[in-house]
């Protein structure tokens, strides 16, 4: 079946949806006799997987009388932002199904229809039996709720045997003992049919640049995973660049730090968890050094005003979060710049400051000094929650919040000294320093150095 016409669209498959889609149906769209029940897609970003789930769903729905599809992802905002969107926008112009905002069902003209649930909202999904079900990303789900759902297919009459599709990222959960790491017999002998792709098997269904933009950007670990679907390098680090032998230095003396380096401090504010301050600054050639760090819980505005001035008055990026007045109507923000703390909001875009870090360090342009120990100890256990980063359009997942205090520091750090350039003494012009224009008065220069 190379391609698919629905009114006046024509669907070509690629390669691998093809496989996929000449698995489960005949020509005539009848489900295949055959020994499978189970089908498994998992692969890179925009492979087309998800839109084939998608319109497999609704061939079900549109085609056969009186089924209950379920259609599940983890949570409800994932659910509703990929999931729903899409399939609303894909084959709602079919004009074959209702669609009931309030129930999040597809009521279609044959009396089937799909349910769109998430686990994190839904309590009754696995109340219900179906003929069929649909998961999005897989691997977010736990194993003993896809287990679960294994014990609601108990229909599927009409079809011949109930369905399970499962698509997603490759990931070490149970995704990849069930399907990757067991054998074509094993798998066979459970009815599953499973097939791997890459992103650049849908590349004629892709705008132009995307596959080049993420082979700029992605770290590689990224890169095999999320472009390659491959399952070798899947490591739950979010520092995944990180190596300890290419990017601890030793210990570097602050005195021979010149004047005309770009120096900054980032810095994280605790009291019960640690405050961190980390020092840092840009060399020449554009390598961020960060060479020392203050990390301690239970720390006065006074206390930290000190450590902070301790190597000098640097600008430092915080969170703004620490503007928000107390009772008193003061601000830790307020007393802090009160005690001589220069400080500047942070940039708190966490995922692409996690990648420009992860960039910077398969670049070799990022180096902590060994006695940076509490940070070096956070970025080897820095987790994600599970590394799903499973929407295709942009990064919205986060790392697992805990011993992350260095770490933040160091986003906002990195950040802010990535968009200030050093300048060797040669090329060091008075003009051009903060001092300057700020004591002249002189605006129309570019600034090329911070001298207090």
């Amino acid at each position: 079946m190379q391609a698919l016409v629905l009114g006046e669209d024509k669907i070509v498959f690629n390669n691998t949806q093809r496989q996929m889609i000449e698995a489960v149906f005949n020509d005539d769209l009848s489900v295949k006799n055959n020994l499978y029940k189970e089908f498994a897609m998992y692969g890179g970003f925009r492979c087309g997987k998800s839109f084939l789930f998608q319109l497999i769903a609704w061939i079900l729905g549109a085609y056969y009388r009186n089924l209950n599809i379920l259609y599940v992802r983890d949570t409800y905002k994932q659910l509703q932002d990929s999931v729903i969107k899409q399939f609303l926008k894909d084959f709602g112009k079919y004009n074959q199904f209702v669609y009931k905002k309030t129930d999040r069902i597809a009521e279609f003209e044959t009396g089937s229809v799909i349910n769109f649930r998430a686990f994190d909202q839904d309590t009754n999904i696995l109340s219900n039996e179906y003929d069929a079900v649909f998961i999005c990303q897989g691997e977010d789900i736990p194993e003993e709720l896809f287990l679960q759902i294994l014990g609601r297919l108990s229909g599927g009459k009409s079809l011949g045997k109930a369905l399970l599709f499962n698509e997603g990222n490759p990931a070490s959960t149970y995704v990849k003992k069930r399907y990757k790491d067991s054998t074509r017999e094993q798998r066979e002998n459970l009815g599953i049919y499973f097939l791997e792709a890459e992103t650049f098997d849908n590349k004629d269904n892709l705008p132009d640049g995307y596959i080049d933009n993420l082979l700029k950007n992605y770290p590689e670990s990224w890169i095999n995973r999320y472009v390659y679907g491959g399952w070798e390098q899947i490591d739950e680090m979010v520092f995944s660049e990180f190596r300890e032998s290419r990017h601890v230095i030793d210990i570097v003396d602050p005195a021979g730090i010149t004047d005309y380096h770009k120096r900054a401090i980032g810095g994280d504010y605790g009291y019960r968890n640690p405050s961190a301050f980390l020092w840092g600054y840009k060399d020449f050639d554009g390598t961020i050094i960060i060479y020392d760090e203050f990390y301690k819980t239970g720390q006065l505005p006074d206390e930290l005003a000190k450590a902070n001035l301790r190597h000098g008055r640097q600008m430092t990026f915080m969170d703004f979060s620490i503007k928000k007045p107390d009772r008193d109507g003061k601000s830790l923000w307020g007393d802090l710049e009160q005690l001589g703390v220069w400080l500047i909001e942070s940039n708190k875009d966490e995922i692409n400051n996690i990648l420009l870090v992860n960039s910077l360090l398969k670049t070799g342009k990022l180096k902590i000094t060994k006695n940076c120990e509490n940070l070096l100890r956070e970025i080897k256990g820095y987790k994600w929650k599970r590394l799903k980063l499973g929407e295709e359009k942009n990064f919205d997942e986060t790392p697992v919040d805990k011993d992350n205090h260095g770490i933040d520091a160091m986003l906002y750090l990195v950040n802010g000294l990535s968009q200030l350039t050093s300048v060797s003494k040669e090329e060091y012009d008075e003009r051009k320093t903060i001092r300057y224009i700020v004591e002249n008065g002189v605006y129309d220069m570019p600034i090329t150095a911070d001298l207090g």
